[in-house]
């Protein structure tokens, strides 16, 4: 049976809400709120990857474990590679699971690790939902998944973009912020070098599919979409919604 670990990257350095990990939620920190949803989704080898004292404190004072990585790094992959590599044996599949959304569903969390169980194929998983909203179809800040399910619950993801694509077609996708890596695929992912589409998106999950990874993805259902913490007007709407 593989071995499966969620890392949580978080850093205390957001520029649109300062010190956000921390940023409490109905008594809790997000954070903590976020570690919670892993156990829910049944893992117990959970480790926050941080940067920042006060992250690693609040992590442990939970029960949680925190490992310590380069507040230098560019991105939330480095950052829990980094501290993958802390540990004494890497775990097959690794979960990295953003440090930003407080609610979201256990599930999501569980399927996305049941795809590569599903898709032997498959290098790298993650989840989508479809855009029901109008106001987010042109949203550059909102990243459309180009996938055909074809009555299918899980399919191959062929590009992620800012821009409205595929033309024309009946459905969107919007891509949820999580990735479930095969060992393999995640030590080959960190030492490739940006990728020309990764450059001018600012999605680094095409440096991948550029270099031939295959990365399919989950359809969510609508109303488990999680919401992705980055304003506090954001903050306020989860707020709203976790009932303690």
């Amino acid at each position: 049976m593989s071995k499966v670990a969620v890392l949580i990257p978080a850093r205390l350095g957001s520029t649109r809400l300062p010190n956000k990990p921390l940023a409490e939620i109905k008594g809790k920190t997000m954070i903590v709120r976020v570690c919670e949803k892993a156990v829910e989704a049944g893992y117990n080898d959970i480790i926050v990857a941080c940067c920042e004292e006060e992250v690693k404190n609040e992590v442990e004072g939970k029960g949680y474990r925190a490992i310590m990585t380069d507040p230098d790094l560019p991105s939330g992959t480095d950052r829990i590679y980094a501290a993958l590599n802390k540990l004494p044996i890497m775990p097959d599949i690794i979960v990295n699971l953003q440090g930003d959304l407080p609610n979201i569903d256990s599930k999501i969390i569980a399927d996305a690790v049941k795809v590569l169980d599903e898709k032997p194929d498959a290098d790298i998983a993650t989840a989508v939902v479809e855009i029901k909203d109008e106001e987010l179809v042109n949203d550059p800040n909102v990243v459309k998944a180009v996938v055909n399910f074809d009555n299918h619950n899980t399919a191959q993801a062929y590009y992620f973009s800012r821009s409205t694509v595929p033309y024309g077609a009946p459905k969107l996708y919007e891509h949820i912020g999580i990735y479930v890596y095969r060992k393999e695929a995640l030590e080959q992912f960190v030492k490739l070098p940006q990728s020309y589409f990764e450059k001018y998106e600012k999605l680094e999950q095409l440096r991948a599919i550029e270099n031939g990874l295959k990365i399919y993805a989950c359809e969510i259902p609508n109303n488990l979409k999680p919401i992705s913490v980055d304003t506090k007007e954001d903050l306020d709407r989860v707020e709203g919604l976790v009932a303690s």
